[in-house]
């Protein structure tokens, strides 16, 4: 095993290691120390003043490199803001294109509740018609109520025009409820 470049150093700088011998009768050895000793001798031979113009060279490949580094910073930065107004313009877009969406929804069902609710009160009136006098009391007194109940609930829906539309789809299936149970009170009592 041969000496490392450190223990060859303490040898060159005088110091005895527990290599000293080896290295005595190595030949790779000690090419290796003669090798440091004349890197060091060219070391002291350069002169230590720096040539005239070299500093002004180091500075401007700095500020060169320090404005180049700059304006890659600049241009990252730039394209990250666009990419994040992008995005948040693809997620305005979507959100408002679902609440759109969501809105036709319910729309669509208050139209849906609205033709129910015409269709039952067409329903009642022609049971009406057919036989107005086959009602018992308790019955007619159901209906009544019922027909009361309809009544609050046609004056929350002519209220409600500012409402949010979950309170007018409500309000409108309480309506097709109410007309559901008169019509089963009319079915019940032309059926006995």
């Amino acid at each position: 095993m041969h000496a490392t470049v450190e223990q060859l150093l303490e040898i060159k700088d005088g110091i005895d290691n527990v290599v000293s011998q080896h290295v005595k009768t190595c030949a790779h050895c000690q090419n290796t120390l003669q090798q440091l000793q004349q890197l060091q001798g060219e070391l002291h031979g350069l002169s230590s003043e720096v040539p005239s113009g070299q500093w002004q060279k180091i500075q401007a490949t700095y500020l060169t490199t320090s404005q180049q580094k700059n304006t890659t910073r600049l241009v990252r930065a730039i394209y990250a803001l666009a990419a994040a107004v992008l995005i948040s313009a693809v997620v305005v877009i979507f959100t408002f294109s679902s609440r759109q969406d969501q809105e036709n929804q319910m729309y669509e069902k208050m139209v849906q509740l609205i033709v129910e609710s015409n269709t039952l009160e067409q329903l009642i009136t022609t049971q009406l018609n057919q036989a107005p006098d086959l009602i018992d009391r308790s019955t007619a007194f159901r209906i009544e109520r019922l027909k009361w109940r309809l009544k609050l609930i046609d004056q929350e829906i002519e209220t409600s025009a500012l409402a949010d539309t979950d309170t007018k789809i409500a309000l409108w299936e309480d309506r097709i409820r109410a007309l559901e149970a008169i019509n089963n009170n009319y079915g019940m009592a032309y059926n006995h």
